[in-house]
This record gives C-alpha cells, structure tokens and sequence, in this order.
C-alpha cells in the first residue's frame, strides 16, 4: 500500500513536469528590443538598478458589476504616479455579467485599460482554436461596440481559469493582441529563482520560458506576443503565500497588508521586477481585502519611483527603457483622459462638472434569463453571446455591433439622478458567478506535491 501511494504521487508529479518548457532556448543576439525579449530576470536595457523604476501593475479580473466596480475604485482610491497623473491598471472583462456603462466609466473616467477574459468563461485547456476564438474575439467585439472603446485599444487576454493551450496563444497572435497574462510564475523555477530575483515580461518569440502549471504549454513561437507573467504571492522562502490557491487566499486584513508589503520590499531589494497586484472577483467580493489592497496601493506610492502602470504602458518600458528620473515627462505615462468637457453627453464621463456622470443619457437593457446592463448608445436586439459576437476564425470585421436578432430586449432609459455616486441598482441585478482565475485552485497542484512528496516518502520509510 505504502508503495503503490508512492508510485502514484510520483506519477502525478510526472504529469506536473509534463508542462514544464524544459526545452526554452532563446537567443538574445536575434532576439533584440523594441519587439522581440528573451525570458530573463535581467533589468531591461541594462540599467543601473538604482534609476530602474519599480511598477506595481494592478490587474482586475472579473465581470464589471456595480459592486466590483466600487471595490475597483475603492483599490485604486486617490493614489497617484510620481507624476501627479492617477494611478491606473488593466481590467480583464469578461462579458457575462458585466455592466457595459461601467466598463466605459473605468476606461474613460479612470484611465483603465481595458482587456478581455472572454465572454462566458467556459474555455479549458483543451478547447480547440474555435471556442477560443469566440471567447476572445467576442468578448473583444462585445466591449468595444457596446461600451464605446477602439477594438485596437483592447490589446490584452486573460485566459478563463488560467487554462490555456497552442490554440489560445494562437487566436491572440492572429488577432493582434500586444500581449496575454495568463501564466503563473512560482518562485524557485527558471527566471525566478528567488523573491528578490524575478522574471521580467518577455516575447514568445522563442516559445514559453515559464513553467505552465495550469495550461499547456505553447510550443510554438508566437512572434511578437509578449506575456506579462503571474508573478505569484510568496513566502520569503519562495513558497506560495497560501498553498490552497496562490492568487485567492484565506487571510486575514493584516496578514494580507504584511503580505502585499513584502513582496514589494524584496523587489526593491532585488532586481525590481514588476509586481502584480492580481485581484480576482474573489478577493473583491471581499471588504476586508478590498481594504488591504487598496492600503496597500497608498503605502506603496510613499516608496520612492514605485509607478502604477496599465499592461500596455509596462511593456512599452520594457520595450524602450528609461531611468525613473526621465518618467515623470515620458508621453508613455502621460495622464490619460477621454472626457471632453462641455454639455454633457453619454461617454461614461462627467462632461459638464456637475457631480453625475451621463445623467438621464444612459440606457437599461434587460432579456430572457434576468440579464441585464447599462450602456450608452441603442441596446442589442440579444444579449452578447460567443455565437453571436466571436468569431471562429481570426476577427478583421470593425467593431460595429452584430446585426439585429429577431428578440426584443427591454429596454428603458434612465431617468434618475443616481449616476452622481452609484449606479442604478435595477440594472445590475444578475448574480454573477464566481468565475475568477482562482476559482479553480490552479495554484494547488505543484505547490500540494511539494508537500506531500516528503510525506509520502516518510510513508513509504515507515
């Protein structure tokens, strides 16, 4: 018995490695900036650490509800880039759920970027080339036609529960996406050798050079497709901070403030590698982390060049880098704002200065099943589907919405006055389900066999 226990962790952690990109060889005399990076924990171009900049990338993944937008403003509060611009991030959207006006406010008020989770989240890692591309090309034409921001300003993919495969990375290279953050880096593997020395995003010209613990590793070359990776939350030892789920931890309020703290100081202690602050529909669902982020957010911008960057904004540094003492007039990281001042108009913004954003201007669109959203503009005949927006093959069409469907939606426009601070609760009534990337507890598997090998081998001892 104690053999046969043995064996079959042994073969479960064999079947662990099978998604390790062993094989990585990139060469850094082809492989050459501004579009092409080897995987490396060395600091872009070769700067001095002490003028490198440390980022803190904050990235949203969740369906934009009216309370996971408040806790996203919440996280975000009044903080500011050493150059007086606020401080920003990437929101992963995924469609089903989501409130399209808010994902116009976040992008239009706030700055956000904008990427994409898909649409419906039912992707795994072994979908072939057309369900992703639905997902993605759908979920991209979704937030782009109802929300009101340029298709080519959606530049980043977030794959559903972490679970990707070739035809992924496939979709996102045929559809021109800057980049994807779907792989998680543990520490004690490859270029992250330990919390003070990290990978720095990098190009799959060369395939990936990360362990892929929960999808398959791409082993193809996707030239030009950066990956921001999922830098983990650690112990100072290099394992996981909570073994269950790296990303989603039971914690409490301090023992997550100390936690965020530290995996800032041993970056600049070391060799400031990005940090991510990856919040799912988890953690945002939750005040007492929602607040440990967000005094997380303030402490940090006390430390000296700490910026707050979105995904596309980081890997242009990476791709052109310059000491932190020339940031604060890089155009890259100038303050962005697509709010035209005026009378107002439905753009997701405050126009006119009054304290209520596109008052009376907003529509309510509700259908069969109690999906509902708000969004500027004329509502679609059907709610966004896969089917209906995605594409099964590489998407080259504008981003007009789908053509009318024989159902009627029902649809209202807004007339209170409730836009100053909230939004109107009637249109935000459908539960979302949490389906963030730690749902699936994709950090458990190599972190449990670290655990239980010892153990099983002081079993079979015994």
């Amino acid at each position: 018995m104690r053999a046969k226990v043995f064996s079959l962790l042994l073969l479960l952690f064999s079947a662990a490695l099978a998604n390790v990109a062993t094989d990585y060889q990139c060469d850094p005399s082809k492989c050459v900036a501004p579009n092409c990076r080897c995987a490396s924990s060395n600091t872009p171009g070769g700067l001095d650490l002490a003028t490198v900049p440390q980022f803190v990338w904050i990235a949203f993944d969740a369906p934009i509800t009216q309370d996971n937008y408040k806790a996203i403003l919440t996280v975000l509060g009044a903080t500011k880039n050493p150059n007086g611009c606020a401080a920003t991030g990437t929101v992963f959207a995924s469609t089903q759920y989501s409130n399209f006006w808010l994902i116009e406010r976040l992008s239009n008020s706030n700055g956000l970027e904008i990427g994409t989770a898909g649409m419906d989240r039912t992707t795994s890692k072994t979908s072939d080339y057309a369900a992703f591309s639905q997902q993605i090309t759908g979920g991209r034409k979704a937030i782009s036609s109802l929300s009101g921001i340029p298709k080519s300003s959606i530049k980043g993919n977030r794959a559903a529960g972490l679970l990707y495969n070739n035809n992924m990375f496939q979709v996102v290279k045929d559809n021109g996406f800057l980049y994807d953050c779907s792989i998680v880096e543990p520490i004690g593997q490859g270029f992250s050798p330990s919390v003070n020395q990290q990978i720095w995003p990098y190009t799959l010209d060369y395939g990936a050079g990360q362990v892929c613990w929960t999808g398959e590793c791409p082993s193809k070359a996707y030239p030009g497709v950066w990956e921001i990776p999922m830098w983990g939350y650690n112990n100072q030892d290099g394992s996981a901070f909570y073994q269950d789920n790296m990303f989603d931890p039971v914690a409490t309020y301090d023992q997550l403030l100390t936690m965020l703290k530290n995996q800032l100081t041993w970056r600049l202690q070391g060799n400031k590698a990005p940090m991510g602050l990856f919040l799912s529909e988890h953690w945002l669902s939750n005040s007492e982390y929602v607040r440990a982020a967000a005094d997380f957010v303030t402490w940090a911008a006390t430390n000296t060049n700490v910026w707050f960057p979105t995904g596309e904004q980081l890997i242009k540094w990476v791709q052109n880098p310059v000491a932190a003492s020339a940031m604060k007039t890089d155009s890259r990281f100038a303050c962005s704002s697509s709010c035209a001042k005026g009378s107002e108009v439905c753009d997701g913004c405050d126009n006119n200065n009054d304290g209520a954003v596109d008052e009376f201007l907003t529509k309510s669109c509700a259908y069969p099943g109690g999906f509902s959203f708000q969004l500027c503009g004329t509502c679609p005949a059907a709610y966004p589907t896969p089917a209906s927006y995605g594409s099964k093959t590489a998407d080259t069409s504008s981003s007009s919405s789908p053509s009318p469907s024989t159902s009627t939606p029902s649809t209202s426009t807004t007339t209170t006055d409730s836009n100053k601070d909230t939004t109107v609760d009637a249109t935000d009534n459908t539960k979302s389900s949490v389906s963030s990337a730690g749902s699936i507890g994709f950090g458990a598997l190599p972190l449990v066999l670290t655990m239980l090998l010892p153990a099983a081998y002081f079993y079979n001892r015994n």
